[in-house]
């Protein structure tokens, strides 16, 4: 019966344990939505204000008039502009959603560490 008994009360802290670990990691996830969700607005709005300024940009060059030379500069300028913008924005958010799942996984790697080294001294 001791054996038995044993048996169950290991079995009993193995599942709460993984029914914590199942909460923690629901709240990891929500907590990495709700960043993600309001990087992602904020992302939004940023492009909002980078596209009312690209066309400020295009409305100016169109109101100076129509020099073929001084257009293909204008255009190639805009190009790199634009490009600029562009990297800039994917690099932003690379970092940004980097930061936001690097600390999440990381949590999780100790957790399951941690969990995983208790239970290996408990049974040893």
């Amino acid at each position: 019966m001791k054996l038995q008994e044993k048996i169950q009360g290991a079995i009993n802290t193995f599942v709460v344990d993984a029914k914590q670990n199942v909460e923690n990691a629901k709240e990891q996830v929500t907590s990495a939505y709700t960043e993600v969700v309001a990087a992602t607005k904020e992302e939004l709005e940023l492009q909002k204000a980078a596209f009312a300024t690209y066309k400020e940009r295009i409305t100016a060059l169109t109101n100076k008039g129509f020099n073929k030379d001084a257009i293909v500069e204008d255009v190639k300028g805009e190009v790199a502009f634009f490009g600029n913008e562009i990297k800039t924005s994917v690099d932003r958010n690379i970092n940004r959603f980097k930061n936001i799942f690097a600390p999440k996984a990381e949590e999780v790697k100790e957790t399951v560490e941690a969990v995983t080294e208790e239970k290996v001294e408990a049974a040893g």
